[in-house]
């Protein structure tokens, strides 16, 4: 048996007062009596009068008070299963992982601080499912929908460019992939936040956008990089800086951040464009958008709780009171002999 709320406890402390406040009424009554009364006199008006009776009632009172404090601590045994509701809604978070995204233009580069502000716009949501799908060439998921937010933020950890096994950046590819992590649950909606630079090389992102838009879904776009263009470092495996990618013609790459493709894949999915910024209060707006949206209650598993049994000790309080008030101060069948004859 355990106890939820042990402060209840605290009410035991009326006890010792309710038995001394007894205590001193019955005395302080007796030596007022014979202050002004001879004791023939006394006897006479106390005549009828039960001590067993009071002593009785103060019992009653205090054990009353005794089951009331136990029923305030709120006793607790057995368990019972009952079904975890929360309300929310389902967030895919599609980071790019596509070399592009270790440009330096933001520091310590571009991946980081996507990884950055993906991992505060969880913490920003508490209360909805997040999934995390990492693309480049191709896409994939790297962790399905769960209420688990530190799961979550340590699969996104993982997420690097030279576990990708298609170079590139398909974005096309990784709507798709995130509307099937959605699986086959009706939800009233479902929220894709694409994560990259923008740097797509298919035609196909634009039609997935306005594909997911027609069945409620709403993707938000969060552009990460410069305008101005940034070389694409190759290090080392302890970190030293090799040199900058190059395409076929030995040319260093500079990867820019697309703005127009990402405001038009943001419109398309029905939702809004955002640009990262060294602050990161974008990601401050896009989760107060978000949490804008109406929640739906969903059943998503069962949890154990304990017992409540106050109940128990609650009656036997109210029993034992009632009995009290019932419980006659003088004895029966005797008739108090209260006028002085003469």
């Amino acid at each position: 048996m355990r106890f939820a709320q042990p402060l209840g406890w605290m009410a035991l402390a009326l006890v010792p007062v309710l038995v001394g406040i007894s205590i001193w009424a019955l005395r302080r009554r007796r030596r007022d009596l014979r202050r002004f009364l001879s004791a023939e006199l006394v006897g006479r008006l106390a005549f009828g009068r039960s001590m067993e009776r009071e002593v009785s009632k103060t019992i009653l009172i205090a054990a009353g008070l005794i089951l009331l404090s136990l029923a305030l601590a709120r006793p607790q045994w057995g368990m019972r299963l009952e079904p975890l509701v929360v309300r929310g809604i389902d967030i895919i978070i599609a980071l790019d992982a596509s070399d592009s995204m270790l440009a330096e233009d933001l520091r310590p580069n571009r991946l980081a601080r996507a990884k950055s502000a993906a991992a505060e716009l969880i913490e920003r949501l508490p209360l909805d499912r997040v999934g995390v799908v990492g693309f480049a060439g191709s896409a994939e998921v790297e962790c399905p929908l769960t209420s688990d937010h530190e799961a979550a933020r340590m699969f996104m950890d993982t997420i690097d460019p030279r576990r990708v096994p298609v170079a590139g950046t398909a974005l096309g590819e990784a709507i798709h992939t995130s509307m099937a992590a959605f699986g086959p649950a009706n939800r009233r909606l479902k929220v894709i936040v694409i994560i990259t630079d923008g740097e797509d090389h298919e035609e196909e992102a634009l039609k997935a956008a306005r594909g997911a838009a027609d069945q409620g879904v709403v993707i938000y776009t969060l552009g990460v990089g410069s305008g101005r263009g940034e070389p694409v470092p190759v290090r080392s495996a302890d970190g030293s800086l090799r040199g900058y990618k190059k395409d076929a013609e030995g040319r260093v790459v500079t990867s820019r951040l697309n703005e127009t493709l990402l405001s038009e894949l943001a419109r398309a999915g029905g939702g809004r464009y955002y640009r990262l910024s060294g602050d990161q209060q974008e990601v401050s707006r896009l989760a107060d958008e978000i949490a804008a949206f109406e929640r739906q209650a969903l059943e998503v598993g069962q949890q154990s709780r304990r017992e409540d049994r106050y109940q128990l000790p609650l009656a036997a309080a109210f029993l034992l009171l009632a009995v009290e008030a019932l419980v006659a101060d003088r004895k029966h069948g005797v008739k108090a002999r209260t006028e002085i004859q003469t």
